[in-house]
């Protein structure tokens, strides 16, 4: 399987839509730091006050939050990133052909997916740190920079989830379909079908809401090894069971 995984990374990294995924977010990141800059040394809107300071630790503390959630909704194209329309262009058959299971590529692909998530994470996330420290100051950076890891490790279990469950829908799901069934699946269905049996059936099912996924992304008010518990225990739950419902489904499927 690590031949597999080799010829994917290759595939992958010789696309110029890997790279701009990886670049744009990255550049979007240093945008939003060269704005407010450029609103700091112009007269803007946005002043610096001693009691309420404009640097690298404001900009971390506001956006972060929101990267984190675009990130949990962006996964699908990380998976289209390795997929690289195998069902357009019916390249599957070719690789079963070589002699890899159908566990090997699905595996394959998913770790391929992983090596690239977290490289894409690294990136971005390292772009919009340090940019923000150059461009606007450091305020208590050992205090920031821990409160930033513990957000990325918070979320990190359900972005795993989020892209175990979008590799799981590009080998079931052909086409354009994948996007709004992948949002469908982890964002409107579970909070609606919820919300409903709270309101009209029990409603102890509204104490569920809190541990959806999408509610679970927002780290800012956890603290501690025990704010990690449920993320982690969640996340890699739904990993694990969308990794199993994926495979059964991908061995049982005619591949043409």
């Amino acid at each position: 399987m690590l031949n597999y995984i080799r010829s994917e990374l290759y595939r992958t990294f010789r696309r110029k839509y890997t790279f701009l995924m990886i670049g744009i977010p990255a550049l979007l990141c240093i945008a939003a730091n060269l704005m407010i800059f450029a609103m700091l040394h112009t007269g803007g809107t946005i002043h610096s006050t001693a009691e309420s300071p404009v640097n690298g630790d404001f900009m971390l503390n506001m956006l972060t939050p929101t990267i984190i959630f675009l990130v949990y909704f962006g996964v699908f194209l990380v998976v289209d990133c390795v997929f690289s329309d195998e069902h357009k262009n019916q390249t599957l058959k070719n690789v079963v052909s070589f002699g890899y299971t159908r566990t090997q590529i699905y595996f394959g692909k998913l770790i391929t997916q992983l090596l690239l998530a977290l490289l894409t994470m690294v990136i971005v996330f390292a772009t919009f740190a340090l940019s923000a420290f150059l461009l606007l100051g450091i305020g208590s950076l050992t205090e920031t920079l821990q409160w930033y890891g513990y957000q990325l490790l918070h979320a990190f279990p359900i972005w795993l989830a989020g892209l175990a469950i979008a590799n799981m829908l590009y080998f079931t799901v052909k086409g354009s379909l994948v996007v709004p069934v992948y949002l469908g699946l982890v964002l409107f269905l579970p909070f609606l079908v919820l919300n409903q049996m709270a309101a009209r059936l029990w409603p102890w099912f509204q104490k569920l809401l809190p541990y959806l996924m999408f509610n679970m992304l927002d780290g800012s008010n956890a603290s501690g090894p025990e704010g990690l518990l449920w993320p982690w225990v969640i996340g890699l739950g739904w990993t694990v069971l969308a990794t199993a419902f994926g495979v059964i489904l991908f061995r049982r499927r005619e591949i043409k």
